[in-house]
């Protein structure tokens, strides 16, 4: 023999068996968690707002018209405040410039 393997470590790899049968046993530690095999997690379905057809609840885009799903509550919201920025800053260089001696 050209090597020698400590008998601990030849143990010790013996213990190790790899699961490369089909026809193995699972060892508990190897079985899915609940969580991955639960089937909660399924998709709800809506209907597309142009045309009707059944989508996926989180489908951004339609994929039989194409039209792009607003969120509810998106479209009533009010203009953001980079706008009330800017109006308030048009306000006050046009009052400056009115107003100036």
């Amino acid at each position: 023999m050209l090597f020698s393997v400590p008998s601990d470590r030849l143990e010790g790899a013996k213990a190790e068996k790899v699961h490369d049968q089909p026809d193995d046993q699972l060892d508990p530690r190897e079985w899915p968690d609940d969580a991955d095999v639960d089937d909660d997690d399924d998709t709800e379905l809506v209907r597309c707002v142009a045309c009707g057809e059944w989508i996926a609840e989180d489908a951004p885009q339609c994929p039989a018209c194409k039209t792009w799903q607003v969120p509810a509550g998106q479209a009533e919201r009010r203009p953001g405040w980079w706008v009330w920025l800017v109006v308030t800053m048009v306000l006050l260089i046009g009052g400056y410039v009115v107003c100036r001696p």
